[in-house]
């Protein structure tokens, strides 16, 4: 499972995003979850690198992963001045008003989130 996250926009970079079946739909298994790449994209794995998510209804999240801070060798890190820009509502799956259905097969997914 593939999609896009962007933010009024432009592709959120440097976020994570999840998926967490919805139980009060019927649906139940693992939360699968991505790294955000340099263009918002991301590509689904779930727990023992599993690739996608489980057939069903999810809530979604997106969470920044990092804050401006990279190691650029072990044990040293520096400021890549990149700061955190999506809006915390997102971080919550009871705030963050975002749903998915994941369906057989392959599936693309795109999430266009709005600044507060």
């Amino acid at each position: 499972m593939i999609g896009q996250v962007t933010l009024d926009g432009t592709p959120v970079t440097n976020g994570i995003v999840r998926f967490l079946p919805d139980r009060d739909a019927g649906t139940s298994g693992p939360i699968a979850s991505a790294v955000l790449d340099e263009n918002g994209k991301y590509e689904l794995l779930s727990p023992g690198n599993r690739s996608g998510a489980v057939v069903g209804s999810h809530l979604v999240t997106v969470i920044c992963n990092d804050l401006g801070v990279r190691e650029v060798s072990e044990g040293v890190f520096e400021d890549t001045g990149e700061k955190c820009l999506v809006p915390g509502k997102y971080a919550t799956e009871t705030t963050s008003g975002l749903r998915a259905t994941v369906e057989e097969g392959p599936n693309t997914i795109d999430f266009k989130l709005q600044s507060e």
